[in-house]
């Protein structure tokens, strides 16, 4: 476990944000259980979502900026007589200088993918796994750091308890402790702006691409004249 930056200087409030891998669980649990306290635990966002926060704040920046007495209007028409260039050119090279300021890349296209290893530890079931089933999927845009940050926002169930993690196009299912899947059915959660109902899966019916199946093999009709 890595903590990262410090609070409370000069008694000033804080944040305290600590990165863990999937074989830390444990570590967490302990922590939480000494400190009698509740850690929030969030996926590690993805390229595109530190891109999006970036974007954000530039866009949040430009509509807190009122136009003032006039002076960069005036600015606005000199620029544009001295250049040649329309107010829509001279806008699109001040947005990109004031990106570049703030090391925006405006022609980046981020990654979406989640890190490997978050996708290794969806891929390993726990002992006493169960699974829920969420009505929404790819076609929704549901993605598993989504799945991860709606399920301890809004119902309190950290990070490390989520087991696998299958997203179809129009279904999410995802594996809990059994104990947590008990406490959820019923309830629901707000996945993409959207109310999602929780309801459990019958653990037969879930498991992963090339598993054993459940179905008994078919032998067919005996021979005439043979018995088994």
């Amino acid at each position: 476990v890595h903590r990262i930056g410090r609070t409370g200087r000069a008694g000033r409030g804080g944040r305290a944000v600590t990165l863990a891998t999937p074989k830390e669980r444990d570590k967490i649990r302990r922590l939480e259980h000494v400190l009698k306290v509740h850690l929030e635990q969030r996926p590690v966002p993805s390229d595109a979502d530190l891109e999006r926060m970036r974007r954000r704040a530039l866009t949040d920046l430009l509509a807190g900026t009122d136009e003032g007495e006039g002076g960069a209007e005036a600015f606005l028409e000199e620029v544009v007589g001295e250049l040649g260039l329309t107010e829509r050119e001279l806008l699109v090279r001040a947005v990109r200088a004031l990106a570049a300021e703030r090391r925006i890349d405006l022609d980046a296209r981020p990654d979406e993918t989640a890190p490997k290893w978050t996708r290794r530890a969806e891929a390993t079931p726990a002992v006493d796994e169960a699974q829920i089933f969420l009505p929404m999927g790819k076609r929704n845009g549901v993605r598993p750091q989504d799945i991860v940050g709606a399920l301890a926002n809004d119902r309190g169930v950290p990070g490390t308890e989520v087991g696998r993690i299958f997203i179809a196009d129009r279904k999410t299912i995802v594996g809990l402790p059994e104990a947590v899947v008990q406490r959820l059915v019923g309830s629901t959660v707000e996945l993409r702006g959207h109310q999602v109902p929780i309801s459990r899966v019958r653990a037969d019916l879930f498991r992963p691409a090339g598993g054993p199946s459940k179905k008994p093999p078919h032998r067919g009709k005996p021979r005439p004249g043979k018995s088994r």
